[in-house]
């Protein structure tokens, strides 16, 4: 029995397109993507909390802690509001 013609065209195309990223070595590309942003988590994390400290004051700390009582575990709110309280009070902090 012979497959409808629109069947047949679509499973040409995902052969191609599979055959055709098999030979682009795109999931080696993906992987090396990922990896790469992975990596670039804590970085951008640094940065944002170095920015924090700059343009925040401690009010805006205790704002930001209360919001993320119901959303983070204690203990994290505990560490989190003393190291931007912390970042906030630095001599280097606007």
């Amino acid at each position: 029995m012979r497959a409808p013609h629109g069947l047949s065209a679509a499973r040409t195309v995902l052969v191609n397109a599979v055959r055709e990223a098999r030979a682009d070595k795109i999931t080696t590309l993906a992987q090396a993507l990922a990896y790469s942003i992975f990596l670039a988590i804590p970085a951008f994390f640094l940065v944002v909390l170095g920015a924090f400290s700059l343009i925040a004051s401690p009010a805006d700390v205790a704002g930001l802690i209360d919001r993320a009582r119901g959303v983070i575990p204690a203990e994290a709110v505990t560490l989190l509001s003393d190291s931007l309280t912390r970042s906030t009070q630095s001599p280097t902090a606007a």
